[in-house]
């Protein structure tokens, strides 16, 4: 199990540790971590930033390679999170087949250098091809697409040392911040969706209330269709729906007469 001295070591704060040491679970991969650490040399800031990275992200199918990406951390062959993410994925997609080294170091960018100067020719040629629309736009300019742009370029750089030489550039290129850039900008395309919104909302108001007009009419039609009959026997006598008098059953609709139809029904009332 790991002690609170030894999550400090990996850069955690003494708040952060506690809440850490709530977790059993964590707790011992950690020391199980830093135990395998300790024997391959010093835990400074940087690398015990790396090893609490590893112990959140193992899943148990991948914890017997764990020893390995412990290795190159601690001989600085992994130094930045994007690269224990690609190796975290490469042992990950080779479980039960067996891990070769050199294809490890590979998949990871192990012994690949990126210099300043690196940082900084690539961010001078992304920045170049957005200049004019950054110059436009200033401040309000995305610079999450600048750097969407430049991870291909750097795949395993620290986007830290990335973001800050991203945002000296826009300094050098547009001066400090104005009263302008730091007020509030109008979120035009919200303001077009709400419109749009209520545009369909009364285009659709007023299809449901012609619809609704149309039940209505039907409805009507339907019950002058039927007013002529009754829901209940007391309201018989209230509609037209009543029924044709005693030894009048002839004036029906439908009622077959013939010659001796009169005949007939003077004997069924005097019946």
């Amino acid at each position: 199990m790991a002690k609170k001295d030894n999550l400090i070591l990996l850069g955690l704060s003494e708040s952060k540790a506690a809440k850490v040491l709530k977790n059993a679970k964590l707790t011992e991969t950690i020391g199980t971590i830093i135990a395998s650490a300790k024997q391959a040399g010093e835990i400074n800031k940087p690398r015990g930033n790396l090893l609490y990275q590893l112990a959140t992200k193992l899943k148990p199918q991948v914890a017997p390679s764990a020893p390995l990406v412990v290795k190159y951390i601690m001989n600085d062959g992994i130094k930045t999170k994007p690269q224990l993410s690609a190796a975290i994925k490469y042992i990950r997609r080779n479980i039960g087949k067996g891990i070769e080294e050199s294809a490890f170091e590979k998949s990871c960018g192990v012994g690949v250098v990126v210099t300043i100067d690196d940082i900084e020719d690539a961010v001078t040629k992304v920045i170049g091809e957005h200049r004019e629309k950054i110059v436009a736009e200033r401040y309000s300019f995305p610079v999450g697409k600048l750097l969407g742009e430049l991870r291909p370029i750097l795949p395993w750089t620290d986007y830290s040392v990335v973001k800050k030489e991203v945002d000296l550039r826009f300094l050098e290129l547009l001066g400090p911040k104005t009263a302008e850039d730091l007020a509030p900008k109008k979120k035009k395309k919200k303001a077009e969706a709400s419109k749009t919104a209520k545009d369909t909302a009364k285009t659709n108001g007023t299809s449901s209330s012609s619809s609704d007009n149309k039940k209505k009419e039907a409805a009507s039609t339907a019950e002058d269709d039927f007013s002529e009959g009754a829901e209940t026997k007391d309201e018989l006598p209230r509609t037209r729906a009543h029924f044709h008098k005693v030894g009048e059953n002839f004036k029906t609709d439908g009622y077959v007469t013939t010659p001796k139809t009169a005949d007939l029904q003077k004997k069924v009332r005097v019946l």
